[in-house]
């Protein structure tokens, strides 16, 4: 074996140490690997109960199309977990298995799989290993099924499945005894690969011995479909064709796929099997586009060459790229066209896609092409494509190639191969995958730590007062006034915001509002970071698509007018923080983050990591909740959460001193990088006079702490800590609560 001698870079190496997947077709890594070898395809018909609903009430091939249906039901679909999900397998009761949705299921038997290399071994120490997993933040059709239940005064049961964004990591952290960092995040089609970035960040920080990291894809089916045909992107014929020129756009699947992560120093210490080696990943955003859908070519080009900076290594040590490419014209062209301005000096260079195999798995594709690398890895086999058909013209003047055929993987030292994934809001990922040869590695130098971290722009907006109402009065009074948008600047059509769920227009206003306009300096790494989950009105459109056929247009309205594009878009978790990278033009990572009570502190923990380790300029961190919603407080009763809820937005603009001296910004607080851990430890705690704002929450008490404006400040004694939804689920003592929260937000 020929030793390769790795450059100087700043990302040490990551080792896979364990893998476990639940996908269309495939309900193991070696059955995936079977599927993609053989050129199968696990894309079929909706499952005749899926949608809750007659499927031929919903399916239409008619122009114009009724927008409340959709051309195709096919999609990739799971198929057989029943038969192999074991609750026995998990460290939970009866009564909290019965609260968990069928993805959620599918998560916890893909991470049961990808910890049993580690758990076997018998050094296990779940304190230091934590998860993070890429999820869409829409309702799953259980959370659909609770709102309803809940609009239509019905008895409500299985409350902890309305919290569908957040709460199924939590299932994990549980289910395995992981006290490290657990908590989601959405970044549309790039999320597992941005997850298991984070997941990188924390071992590498040392925070962490291991950590599990993933993408999980499981929101409502029906949507998905009439959503995906709302932006004019779902295949007509029901078949994904990358590259190909009968290709017509995508088709939607399910699927979860999660790893286990460990330094490498320490995996080859406790001669762990070694998967692969992550040697770089890189992020970015489109910053502002003509739409938060068009694929921005320069925005993936920096994401690629940002992963090769900080491995040492070149493009042209990869041999294999598995391509984001989702059978759309548009977008294959454009992923085509950025890696040709990456990979220039590479004839022939083989790629595909595992999407015309199993469709698109929204935000767990990324991960699930990872698993397909480490397949071709282990077989020292490069992958054949599905081919049905004429490639696209662009395919040839790139310069690429996609096998008809499995060909032995030949190569002058460890195998590597790159994988890209890029989603709606401009987010961009590529990732770095080596096999492990034994081969010598070279030091990796950290990027030096920033000075003082300073506040230059905050904004916060927040309940009235509900301390004198009455318990009927609390909902309204508990609710922010309609909040305006200044037209002035304003890079989207106004009916594109009025279109959008009032959580995003309330966060965008709030985020103009805190951002000192000097920083536009240095847009291009400003990075935005968004605690939240997904919005229960977002149900309201499920529930229109679910009523029979023959309802009239002034009923269906009366629950919810129907999806067009703007409002797809206006659903969409990511878009919470990717319609601030696009008004502002910052090119930094944009992640929306759902941690329950914690969400907002998780996405301050994420920003002061990226500015202290010199990853971005300056971060936008929010937090927005308007936890007033019928359904949210129903949830939380039925929970035996007995709170006052409160609306509540909330934003912090950071950079370093340096930064806002140079940009000639007001500092408005001080701190430093390392006192982050020990200043932000504290658990949310509940407030009776403005209610609690759920998600932003612990993030709106941080600046309320900064600025002194505590509303416990006057009182003869702090407010007691709040009890959270996990502490519901999973009957958590208080000491073990503060552990967990601190988990999650350090």
């Amino acid at each position: 074996m020929k030793h390769i001698a790795m450059q100087a870079h700043h990302f040490p190496p990551i080792a896979i140490i364990g893998r476990g997947c639940v996908l269309p077709g495939a309900l193991t890594a070696e059955a995936l690997w079977r599927l993609v070898q053989e050129g199968g395809s696990a894309i079929s018909p909706a499952p005749e109960t899926l949608w809750a609903t007659l499927k031929q009430d919903r399916l239409s091939t008619a122009q114009p199309r009724d927008p409340d249906t959709c051309w195709t039901d096919r999609g990739g679909y799971i198929d057989g977990f029943d038969d192999v999900f074991n609750p026995a397998d998990y460290h939970l009761g009866p009564d909290q298995l019965a609260q968990t949705e069928r993805s959620t299921r599918w998560l916890l038997h893909a991470a049961r799989d990808a910890l049993a290399p580690l758990r076997q071994s018998g050094n296990f120490n779940g304190d230091r290993c934590g998860a993070i997993v890429g999820n869409l933040f829409l309702p799953t059709s259980e959370a659909a099924d609770f709102a309803a239940s809940v609009w239509s005064g019905q008895s409500a049961r299985h409350a902890a499945r309305a919290f569908s964004s957040g709460l199924p990591v939590e299932f994990v952290a549980a289910a395995f005894g992981l006290k490290g960092a657990h908590f989601a995040i959405d970044s549309a089609c790039a999320s597992s690969l941005y997850a298991i970035k984070l997941a990188c960040d924390r071992l590498h920080d040392g925070e962490a011995d291991q950590m599990i990291a993933g993408g999980l894809s499981g929101a409502d089916d029906l949507f998905l479909h009439v959503g995906f045909a709302a932006l004019n992107a779902l295949s007509r014929s029901g078949d994904s064709l990358p590259f190909h020129q009968a290709a017509d756009g995508l088709v939607p699947a399910h699927g979860c796929a999660i790893f286990t992560l460990e330094r490498l120093e320490d995996a080859i210490r406790a001669d762990r099997e070694i998967l692969g080696v992550i040697r770089g990943i890189g992020l970015s955003n489109d910053g502002r586009q003509k739409t938060l859908v068009a694929p921005s070519i320069e925005g993936q080009v920096r994401a690629m060459r940002a992963a090769y900076d900080v491995s040492g290594l070149s493009p042209d040590d990869v041999d294999l790229i598995e391509c984001h490419a989702t059978g759309t014209l548009t977008g294959d062209a454009a992923e085509l066209a950025s890696m040709s301005q990456v990979f220039t000096n590479r004839q022939g260079l083989v790629i595909g896609s595992l999407k015309s195999n199993i469709g698109h798995a929204m935000t767990a594709a990324g991960a699930a092409g990872l698993m397909k690398l480490l397949g071709a890895i282990a077989h020292k086999t490069l992958p054949p494509a599905r081919l049905t058909g004429a490639l696209i013209p662009d395919l040839s003047r790139a310069r690429f190639s996609l096998l008809e055929k499995p060909e032995k993987w030949v190569a002058d030292g460890p195998r590597r191969a790159g994988i890209n994934a890029f989603g709606f809001g401009g987010n961009n990922a590529h990732l770095i995958i080596e096999e492990w040869q034994g081969q010598p590695i070279a030091e990796a130098h950290a990027n030096e730590a920033r000075g003082d971290l300073v506040v230059v722009g905050v904004d916060l907006r927040r309940a009235a007062p509900v301390t004198e109402a009455t318990p009927s009065e609390i909902a309204e009074k508990g609710r922010i006034p309609e909040v305006g948008i200044a037209l002035k600047g304003l890079k989207f059509p106004p009916k594109d915001l009025q279109s959008a769920l009032p959580q995003q227009a309330m966060m965008f206003t709030s985020a103009r509002t805190a951002f000192p306009e000097g920083l536009h300096q240095d847009k291009v790494d400003i990075g935005v970071y968004i605690g939240m989950s997904a919005d229960a009105n977002i149900s309201r459109y499920i529930a229109r698509l679910r009523l029979p056929a023959g309802r009239g247009e002034a009923e269906k309205t009366g629950i919810v007018p129907p999806l067009d594009a703007a409002r797809t878009i206006g659903v969409l978790g990511n878009v919470v923080a990717n319609r601030i990278n696009s008004q502002m033009d910052l090119s930094g990572p944009g992640i929306a983050i759902a941690a329950e009570e914690a969400s907002g502190l998780v996405a301050l923990k994420l920003a002061v990591r990226a500015l202290s380790a010199g990853e971005i300029s300056s971060a936008i961190i929010g937090a927005v909740d308007l936890s007033c919603d019928p359904v949210h407080r129903a949830a939380l009763r039925a929970m035996g959460l007995e709170r006052t809820a409160g609306d509540g937005v909330v934003s912090l603009v950071l950079t370093s001193r340096e930064n806002a001296m140079a940009s000639g910004c007001d500092i408005l607080a001080a701190f430093k990088p390392h006192d982050v851990n020990r200043a932000f430890q504290a658990v949310p705690q509940d407030d009776k006079i403005h209610g609690v704002s759920h998600a932003a929450q612990g993030l709106m008490q941080i600046v309320m702490r900064i600025f002194d404006e505590r509303p416990e400040k006057s009182a003869t004694m702090a407010p007691p800590s709040l009890k959270t939804v996990s502490d519901a689920v999973f009957g958590l003592s208080p000491d073990m609560r503060g552990r967990q929260i601190r988990g999650r937000c350090l």
